[in-house]
């Protein structure tokens, strides 16, 4: 599939992602959950002006405090935490789309709701209009 799509080829931009079926442990709300967080990722590796500001979120925005407890989130799941890249992408796939408390809830970093808040429009009034219409994104 990868080389029908050309995503093989030099310079070639794509991105596959894949999400779990609906099962006893996923429902269907859980899986719509997890197709945003998955899709974050995909517009991360196909999107450079996405890349920026999602390290101007993990390097401007995000304290030290914050970036750290991050780290000791995703250090929990097996995460090389050594990988800025990789901490930058997580972190704004959880603080941004993951709207799930099954899955991520700001106290699970020492967050405030408010602050989380503060972030996630800050950083979605920061993707262009045009671009938030295209993927439905908004703040909800």
């Amino acid at each position: 599939m990868l080389d029908r799509q050309g995503w093989l080829r030099d310079g070639a931009v794509g991105a596959l992602i894949s999400i779990p079926g609906i099962s006893a442990e996923i429902d269907a709300a859980s899986r719509t959950v997890i197709l945003r967080h998955e899709l974050s990722h995909a517009v991360y590796f196909t999107d450079p002006a996405y890349v920026a500001l999602t390290r101007h979120l993990w390097n401007d925005l995000l304290t030290d405090g914050e970036r750290q407890a991050i780290r000791g989130f995703l250090r929990g799941d097996g995460y090389d935490t050594t990988d800025e890249d990789l901490m930058a992408n997580e972190g704004q796939a959880y603080l941004i789309h993951t709207r799930d408390p099954r899955y991520f809830m700001p106290s699970m970093i020492g967050m405030s709701p408010t602050r989380e808040a503060v972030l996630r429009g800050s950083f979605i009034e920061a993707i262009p209009e045009a671009d938030r219409k295209s993927t439905r994104l908004n703040s909800s």
